[in-house]
């Protein structure tokens, strides 16, 4: 029993042992099990060990049955790893914790706690302060309790700090929907940050383009020109050429004429 009780307090606890009793057999023998065997542990017992020719020390009956949901919900609460836990979340107050509030009831709204919370570090810094002074005075005589003048001030702070704690944990969900309202933000300014690089990027490249079309077109129309050029300076030297083959073969001509 002892060990069972670790195992369930334990960091990681294993799988409670009824689920080895959930076997596809067991399930079938339930399904076909006769009306007529006593609504006790030993009658099962005695009617398995019958049947199967095995020991067993549960009840199928109430072991392999789904769970009542309906009874959870009546009792409010279920049992996990040896703990009740309600099913509405709900921070129990200073009172019924059997503590001493300090504050006030009735604080309407979450930020209104803020002046409170001021008041009451003033009042531990104020408490801390006057211990200090304590310190300062002289000795209590030696049998008297060395705690005696402090005891109730150190008291003073313990309550103050539970009193602040339980501020605290009230405005734990105004923290977690602020967080989530920030991280929300977060993402939706990543969000536009990458939008706008993805934009910039866009109008860079878009850029680009243009000016390598513009450059193009530059080429283009300069290889065209000395294209041009080059033709034309070509002509003028084969019509040069010509001309001047002309005029030497007509010079020959009239040698050969003159002999």
């Amino acid at each position: 029993m002892d060990s069972e009780t670790i195992e369930v307090g334990s960091t990681f606890p294993a799988p409670p042992s009824q689920y080895k009793y959930f076997s596809q057999d067991n399930l079938d023998l339930l399904e076909g099990l006769p009306t007529d065997i006593p609504a006790t542990k030993e009658a099962f017992v005695e009617w398995y060990n019958k049947t199967k020719g095995e020991d067993i020390d549960v009840d199928l009956r109430t072991t392999l049955v789904k769970p009542r949901v309906d009874w959870i919900l009546e009792d409010g609460y279920y049992s996990a790893y040896g703990e009740l836990w309600p099913l509405k979340e709900s921070l129990p107050s200073l009172k019924e914790s059997g503590v001493e509030q300090l504050y006030p009831d009735d604080l309407p709204v979450y930020l209104d706690k803020k002046p409170v919370l001021h008041s009451l570090l003033r009042t531990i810094l104020m408490t801390h302060f006057d211990i200090t002074r304590e310190l300062t005075a002289a000795p209590p005589p030696l049998n008297a309790d060395p705690l005696s003048r402090v005891r109730d001030k150190i008291e003073h702070i313990r309550l103050t700090g539970i009193n602040m704690h339980h501020i605290i944990n009230e405005l734990r969900p105004m923290q977690a929907k602020e967080t989530l309202n920030y991280l929300q933000q977060q993402q939706q300014d990543k969000r536009k940050t990458k939008i706008e690089e993805i934009k910039a990027k866009h109008e860079e490249i878009r850029q680009n383009i243009a000016t390598l079309q513009q450059a193009s077109a530059q080429t283009i129309e300069r290889v065209t020109k000395e294209n041009s050029l080059n033709a034309e300076q070509t002509d003028t030297t084969i019509e040069t050429t010509n001309k001047s083959n002309a005029s030497n073969i007509n010079q020959l001509l009239e040698l050969i004429n003159d002999l």
